[in-house]
């Protein structure tokens, strides 16, 4: 979607949703195939076309169970790096560059799994936004100053 067709910021939260999902069409494909063996399932089918085909109503069922907030811990990366995606689209005046999409895949493993992300001023900002709020929602304090992690690892002992 161009920028010009992002109404709000839920809009653009959806659009970068869809896009993460269908960049990961063939992995869950092969997850539900996967589990579906498992539990003594035979999956087959007669071409390639048919198994993409097949794949459809679950992508739509997880875009839909990430836009109603149904999957977001579950799903953490995937909604840290859709909410990081979409502030950037949505902020018009920010533009994307290189070192973005490190800082965000960095982001996403830091917040959703750790206690504590240590990070530039500028991601910082970015992902405790109010409307973001990703440290709250995950409990990892976001730090980005080398005093106050200094503090932070001193504090853990």
């Amino acid at each position: 979607m161009h920028a010009d067709s992002l109404h709000n910021f839920s809009h653009t939260y959806s659009a970068e949703i869809r896009g993460l999902v269908e960049g990961c069409a063939e992995a869950t494909i092969d997850a539900l195939e996967s589990i579906a063996r498992k539990r003594g399932i035979r999956v087959e089918y007669k071409n390639e076309k048919d198994r993409l085909d097949a794949v459809a109503p679950y992508k739509n069922l997880l875009v839909i169970a990430l836009e109603r907030d149904q999957a977001r811990d579950i799903l953490r990366t995937m909604h840290i790096q859709a909410c990081l995606f979409a502030s950037v689209r949505w902020n018009k005046s920010r533009k994307l560059n290189g070192n973005d999409l490190l800082d965000f895949h960095h982001a996403a493993a830091g917040l959703a799994y750790c206690q504590a992300f240590f990070t530039e001023r500028s991601l910082k900002a970015l992902v405790t936004q109010n409307h973001l709020a990703l440290d709250k929602r995950y409990a990892c304090r976001v730090i980005a100053s080398v005093e106050e992690a200094v503090e932070y690892v001193a504090n853990l002992a």
